[in-house]
């Protein structure tokens, strides 16, 4: 009987050691402060999306080299005498992708070229819209992403594909 309570007493002083972990331990911040907060946030937010959108910038004007590339080794391997008709098909895949990925860009771009909600200088002027501003331009940079992405990697296993099989007929007899 004596172990069962003393187990029971371990159980609730850990129980309440677990409550006091969490309970916030820096000072509770003024209400007034708040809307600061939130907004300060939202001019980050648009910061880096507007950094985002630059990198993306640079990655789909790489697109066209990586198009080049590839035409080039469809091209070598039509020259051998090589059925290339499933890289070609990747390739057009792949131009479909980043095409559906420069629509998401460009509608970003649009956004966030004359946010709403802000001021010239990046600072919230009305909350409601920047906020809106905020999530359709991040989805639209989120869904151009995910586009290249798919289509890049679609693309390189193509191409690996392609190659590997190549390589196995050549070996065989």
């Amino acid at each position: 009987m004596k172990t069962r309570l003393s187990t029971k007493f371990v159980i609730v002083v850990l129980l309440i050691i677990v409550g006091l972990m969490a309970l916030p331990t820096t000072p509770v911040q003024a209400a007034n402060s708040t809307p600061n907060t939130v907004d300060t946030r939202l001019e980050n937010l648009l910061m880096r999306e507007k950094i985002a959108l630059n990198n993306q910038a640079d990655r789909l004007a790489r697109t066209g080299e990586v198009i080049d590339r590839t035409e080039k080794l469809i091209q070598k391997y039509k020259d051998q005498g090589v059925n290339t008709t499933e890289l070609e098909k990747a390739l057009a895949s792949y131009q479909e992708g980043i095409q559906a990925a420069q629509e998401y860009h460009g509608k970003a771009a649009s956004i966030l070229a004359n946010p709403a909600g802000f001021d010239a200088n990046g600072k919230v002027v009305n909350r409601k819209q920047a906020l809106e501003t905020v999530r359709t331009a991040g989805n639209a940079l989120r869904r151009a992403h995910l586009e290249i992405t798919e289509a890049t990697l679609d693309l390189r296993v193509a191409v690996r594909t392609f190659i590997e099989e190549y390589k196995s007929d050549e070996t065989q007899p």
